[in-house]
């Protein structure tokens, strides 16, 4: 999801003469080190957990993030998000 969100602003300034950054090498660097959702990946069985349902608590803009990637990016539903 978000290295789509990446590419997209890519496509939006690349045509205007922005070409000092290397997206793809950012895309790399922040899905193996900074996200740690390969740490994550290797810490539990993420097949188990794909169809289940969650309650996601926080203030607003942390809880809508969360439940989107539990559900776009990990197959989990949520339920309620909410503070």
């Amino acid at each position: 999801e978000c290295a789509r969100f990446v590419r997209a602003v890519e496509d939006v300034v690349r045509p205007q003469g922005y070409t000092d950054f290397d997206f793809g090498e950012y895309i790399d660097e922040q899905t193996r080190f900074v996200s740690q959702a390969a740490w994550f990946s290797r810490s539990i069985d993420c097949q188990n957990l794909t169809g289940k349902r969650a309650v996601v608590f926080g203030d607003s803009t942390h809880a809508a993030g969360m439940t989107k990637v539990l559900a776009k990016e990990m197959g989990i539903k949520g339920v309620w998000a909410g503070t």
